[in-house]
Formats: structure tokens, C-alpha cells, sequence
């Protein structure tokens, strides 16, 4: 009897093990599934601008770079010839978002 259950012991323990082992792939997996989905909705997000975007003016997509290099909504639509909610939205899709410290 003593011996069944060291037996069963030591089954116990290397089941645990592998289900520890297989916990810690899953996770990994998940991790990575989330990942990946968040690279898809990236992309889906980019293909969409670049769609919109495909028959923007030269005027727009300096705009847009203008946005993504700092410039400000007011300067933009002085510069670009927008309205300020043009401009405004062009600074809230593109601008260089300021990171607080």
C-alpha cells in the first residue's frame, strides 16, 4: 500500500509539472494571440488611411506631415488654407501626441 502511493505520489507530482508546463504555453499563446490581433487592427486601421488617403491632395498630406512633425492646428490651417476643425482633426489622427513624463 505504501508503495501504490508513492507511486501515485510521484504520478501526482509529474502531472502537476506538465500542467504547469502547459498553463505557462497557453499563456504564451494568449499573449501572443493578443498580439497578433492588435498588429491586425493596426493594420486595418493603416489600410483604411491609406484608402482615405489615396486621392488626398499634395495641400493634405503636408498637412498630415506637418501634423506628424509637431505643428499645431492653428499653424497648419494657416499654413494649408483649412479651417481650424480641418486642421483640428488633422492634428488629432496625425499630430505628435505629447507624452507626459
Amino acid at each position: 500500500m505504501a508503495r501504490a502511493n508513492k507511486v501515485l505520489r510521484q504520478q501526482l507530482h509529474y502531472t502537476k509539472e506538465h500542467n504547469d508546463k502547459l498553463l505557462g504555453l497557453l499563456q504564451t499563446l494568449t499573449d501572443r494571440t493578443d498580439q497578433l490581433a492588435a498588429e491586425y487592427r493596426q493594420l486595418q486601421t493603416d489600410l483604411a488611411l491609406k484608402e482615405l488617403y489615396k486621392g488626398a491632395t499634395d495641400e493634405y498630406l503636408q498637412a498630415i506631415n506637418a501634423a506628424k512633425s509637431g505643428a499645431d492646428a492653428a499653424e497648419i490651417a494657416d499654413s494649408f488654407g483649412m479651417i481650424n476643425s480641418e486642421a483640428e482633426l488633422i492634428v488629432s489622427i496625425h499630430g505628435a501626441h505629447k507624452q507626459v513624463a
